[in-house]
């Protein structure tokens, strides 16, 4: 199983961002923290990989333990002004990677890990919706908290665990397959910008 994982560049504050270095590690591939940028990223990994299954990871700098999102809401929040991202389109629409069996499959392992129900109204969020709204394929979001709160080698068998439990044979989900660097955004090399100053889900 061809399975697409992301992850985001560092930005603002956050000079290590753990969804990218996770990402980094399994073979992904990193999105830049812009809304429109992230965006057009991900359709063009999308479109060249063509993959059977999407994981997304982002961070959760206030959280303890890694989430696995629900719901991705039609909502985003630019400097303090909201709005839709697909005028016309469902509130909400759910994750479509099995999330109960997924959770329990670390618990198996472990590592502490939530279902969530809100990925907040930022990036990450844009990107889950995208993803849920011009693919077919299984496709969910994964917040990650910070490396201080719960360390590189847990997170890391965290994420490897849901990419064994949705397809084994992945590449990305081997423990034998060597560390590589990530594909870095190639629509923008920026790690922040206006749009990023004081979120801190990412």
């Amino acid at each position: 199983m061809n399975i697409l994982v992301t992850g985001f560049v560092p930005w603002g504050k956050h000079k290590i961002n753990p969804s990218g270095e996770l990402a980094g590690e399994l073979g992904g591939h990193l999105l830049p923290v812009d809304f429109d940028d992230a965006s057009r990223e991900l359709r063009r990994l999308v479109r060249r990989n063509r993959p059977d299954a999407i994981v997304m990871l982002g961070l959760a700098a206030g959280r303890k333990r890694i989430n696995l999102e629900v719901v991705a809401l039609n909502v985003e929040l630019d400097r303090r002004r909201w709005g839709r991202i697909r005028k016309g389109s469902s509130l909400a629409l759910m994750s479509r990677l099995p999330v109960d069996r997924l959770l329990a499959q670390l618990r198996k392992a472990r590592v502490p890990a939530t279902l969530s129900f809100h990925a907040g109204t930022f990036v990450c969020n844009r990107v889950f919706y995208e993803a849920l709204s011009t693919t077919t394929v299984p496709c969910g979001f994964v917040h990650v908290p910070p490396f201080k709160a719960m360390s590189r080698p847990r997170q890391l068998r965290g994420i490897r665990t849901i990419l064994r439990a949705l397809g084994g044979s992945s590449p990305a989900a081997r423990r034998s397959a060597p560390p590589r660097a990530p594909s870095r955004p190639a629509s923008s090399s920026r790690t922040s910008g206006a749009r990023s100053r004081g979120r801190t889900r990412r």
